[in-house]
């Protein structure tokens, strides 16, 4: 049987932590740390501050889209047939004519154009 000192426990403790440090479980720990560390490295990897930011950005973009959609609708609606940005193919003009993105706006050829 052995006999305790005070200094039997640190000893201890620093004999076991030695150990381990030469044990290959911590020489496969730190190579699957740097493995890891060099998978990670190789990826676009954003911190988790610049993730918050970057969804910050994105929901005041998302809410100023929602309000520019919501202003062009009020415009739209209070100038009806005023943008041909909304006008269907089908849609007619005032001498008969279709409407489409191809065709030019211009007087039918039977009538003079107004100036």
């Amino acid at each position: 049987m052995t006999t305790s000192t005070p200094d039997s426990p640190k000893a201890f403790f620093r004999r076991a932590a030695e150990a381990l440090d030469k044990s290959p479980l911590k020489d496969m720990q730190r190579n699957a740390r740097a493995l890891a560390q060099s998978a990670a490295g190789r990826l676009d990897l954003v911190t988790r501050d610049e993730f918050d930011a970057l969804q910050a950005m994105l929901a005041a973009s998302s809410q100023r889209i929602a309000q520019l959609e919501a202003q062009v609708a009020a415009l739209e609606g209070t100038q009806p047939g005023a943008s041909g940005l909304t006008s269907s193919p089908h849609e007619k003009t005032s001498a008969g004519q279709a409407l489409s993105a191809e065709a030019p706006l211009t007087a039918p050829r039977d009538k003079p154009a107004a100036l």
